[in-house]
């Protein structure tokens, strides 16, 4: 206890310190004040439905008796609940492992709810052990649960518990969270000096308070004999926190979260030979070879000449390097999951499929069997938020693809787990990064950059939809024809894929685009390939209004406005892929009608999003109204500071979407 009084002392500092935050708190366990119970909203965010007032964590790592070391994390939290969907807080679940040689448990839990009875008195009510189950899950897992007493809106609950790990590995330690606001939030990690971590703040790292200190500590080991050893602590604090919403167009939320991340960068015991993880990329590197971890890749393919036999005659390195794709992946299919590390060529094809590393690995031996180079890249996805060059971690890389050199030195770049949707530099946009990791054959690394292996301007989408109109019935009857290359083609056959027949797939473009089709069609859906076609012709009920029709212009908006609806943004906006959209509408003027109005033109760029654009023209010729639309997304990302500017340009593209063609009758 002495400890934490000296923490509060120094970290937090004096009274008027803790101040900083809205709400005034004392973190001290059973230190909940009568102004916290009789709160009834936040003011930073009034539609909370619950507050975290504050939150102490201790993470430390300690050298045990037996010489062993431990994790030990000690939690400290208040909770006010404002709104009646905010009472699942109390509800608490934990699991730990039973497995052979784990000390693991749940331990220490006490549980306090403090409300305000009818003449404004605060009660507390503790929360009887009873309440607490501790049950068997599964072999080797228990399951601990627990509630808080007498929650109601309006309630302020505290909860302590001392969570026991067999590891020393520290996790990644949040400071935001996605559904409530925190008023207060104070984490310590300490840890013996036998291990150097490598450290980065996440999210607006300005807003956490940071300091360090470093104390000798002694351990008894079993039989009594003591070790002296350092034992470094890192303090950091954070207050008014808002939460950080869902918002759309953000690939990688959590990666924005204000926290912590420590990944081991070397481990050394007096008298024992220093052990390096992390010290640099290349000691990355460095490692991977050692371990192995190419080898798969490297592995002579054995039937080379069932290889040759599929490639005679072919002339150019595409066709050959999808030919053996094609090949190897009859025989070998997919099991659905994404693996950094595989098992060898052999066990693959004699199992009849694998991981997607395994896929890769095994392309890779017969590419290399055959006079190609084909190199494992490793890759850190989007969705796991940007890589930080400077953050060196063995951790960073979670997916592999192949960079397939051919004799003339050409390069493509591919992911062998790809079923239809994947091509030669076509792959799950995902890993469209710009710091991926190139494995040289000899060991060794570099970065590369996979958002530039394909040029955008071979992204597209491109559609013609040509139109008669039935004054009679109102409905407007057309063909509609649609070209995509690149990733429009890998999501439209990814789209595609989710069903499990036509008629699947045809009720559910129905139902996106509010027509009625009758036939509809796609080729190149059942093979890969970075182009294909898409044909249907359809009925859609127009508006009518005395002698007036209303055309519209798009049979449905692609790219609506409501997705950018909140006036602030706290995250990036980020986009699948570059690409452009060309679409051509072409509608006949019915016999006895003429053009009362034709929509207004568009032209619109956004510096912003690297001067991405769009424009419609609509003109009359002969019996026919033509409208162009085109749109270039030519970034990946939009930063914070640039929302306001893609908000307004994002609008003003779903108003083009919503342009009407109005026909009068003749008198």
């Amino acid at each position: 206890m002495r400890r934490f009084v000296i923490f509060l002392f120094l970290f937090l500092g004096s009274v008027p310190a803790l101040r900083a935050q809205s709400i005034p708190v004392n973190p001290k366990f059973g230190a909940v004040s009568d102004e916290e119970v009789a709160l009834t909203r936040y003011d930073l965010d009034t539609t909370a439905a619950v507050l975290l007032l504050c939150r102490k964590t201790d993470v430390s790592v300690r050298l045990d008796p037996d010489a062993s070391f431990g994790k030990y994390i000690v939690v400290n939290e208040r909770w006010k609940i404002l709104k009646e969907e905010g009472k699942k807080v109390a509800d608490y679940e934990f699991f730990y492992s039973t497995a052979k040689n784990s000390r693991e448990k749940i331990t220490n839990i006490k549980v306090n709810t403090y409300n305000l009875d009818a003449e404004g008195k605060v009660v507390k009510t503790p929360m009887s052990k009873e309440y607490i189950f501790d049950k068997r899950f599964t072999d080797d897992t228990r399951r601990v649960t627990f509630t808080a007493e007498e929650v109601r809106v309006g309630s302020v609950v505290e909860v302590t518990y001392e969570w026991i790990l067999s590891n020393s590995v520290i996790d990644n330690l949040y400071l935001q969270a996605t559904t409530y606001p925190i008023n207060l939030a104070v984490t310590e990690v300490s840890y013996p000096d036998y291990f150097t971590y490598n450290t980065m703040l996440k999210g607006d790292s300005s807003r956490i308070e940071t300091s360090n200190e470093t104390n000798l500590e002694t351990a008894v080991l079993l039989g009594g004999n003591p070790v002296d050893y350092h034992l470094r602590t890192d303090y950091y604090k954070v207050s008014d926190v808002p939460r950080l919403r869902r918002e759309p167009y953000s690939i990688a939320s959590d990666s924005y979260r204000l926290g912590i991340v420590y990944d081991l960068r070397r481990f050394v015991i007096p008298n024992k030979k220093e052990q390096n993880f992390a010290t640099s990329w290349a000691q990355i590197d460095f490692n991977l070879k050692e371990s192995g971890y190419q080898n798969p890749f490297r592995t002579s393919f054995k039937n080379k000449q069932a290889l040759f036999e599929a490639i005679a005659g072919l002339e150019d390195d595409e066709s050959t390097i999808m030919t053996v794709w094609n090949l190897l992946r009859e025989e070998v299919s997919w099991n659905g999951h994404t693996r950094l590390s595989a098992q060898s060529p052999g066990e693959t094809l004699k199992a009849h499929e694998g991981n997607s590393a395994d896929l890769n690995a095994l392309l890779a031996s017969a590419l290399n069997s055959i006079g190609y180079t084909a190199d494992p890249v490793l890759i850190h996805p989007r969705s796991s938020g940007d890589l930080n060059e400077d953050h060196v971690t063995a951790s960073a890389f979670t997916a592999v693809i192949l960079r397939v050199s051919t004799p003339d030195r050409k390069v493509y770049y591919l992911d062998a787990s790809e079923d239809k949707c994947g091509y030669l530099n076509l792959f799950d946009s995902d890993y469209l990064v710009e710091k991926a990791r190139w494995m040289h054959p000899e060991g060794g690394g570099e970065w590369v950059d996979l958002t530039s292996v394909r040029n955008p301007n071979t992204n597209s989408f491109s559609q013609e939809v040509v139109v008669n109109v039935d004054p009679a019935t109102g409905l407007l009857s057309g063909l509609s024809n649609i070209d995509v290359a690149g990733y429009p083609c890998y999501s439209v056959k990814a789209n595609r894929d989710r069903f499990s027949d036509e008629d699947e797939w045809i009720q559910d473009t129905e139902i996106d685009e509010r027509i009625d089709i009758s036939t509809m069609s796609m080729t190149n859906a059942d093979k890969r390939s970075d182009t294909c076609h898409v044909h249907y012709d359809f009925q859609k009920e127009i508006d009518q209004s005395g002698d007036y029709l209303y055309i519209p212009v798009f049979l449905y908006p692609w790219h609506l406005d409501g997705a950018f609806q909140r006036e602030k943004r706290m995250t990036p906006v980020d986009f699948n892929y570059r690409h452009r959209h060309l679409y051509r509408f072409v509608l006949n003027i019915p016999e006895g009608y003429e053009v009362e109005q034709l929509p207004r033109a568009y032209n619109a760029f956004c510096s912003a999003a690297n001067q991405s654009n769009y424009s419609l023209r609509c003109t009359r010729e002969d019996n026919r109204v033509i409208a162009l639309f085109n749109f270039n997304l030519n970034t990946l990302r939009v930063p914070v500071s640039g929302y306001s500017e893609l908000r307004s340009f994002w609008e003003g593209l779903g108003n083009a979407e919503r342009a009407v063609i109005v026909l009068k009758k003749v008198q």
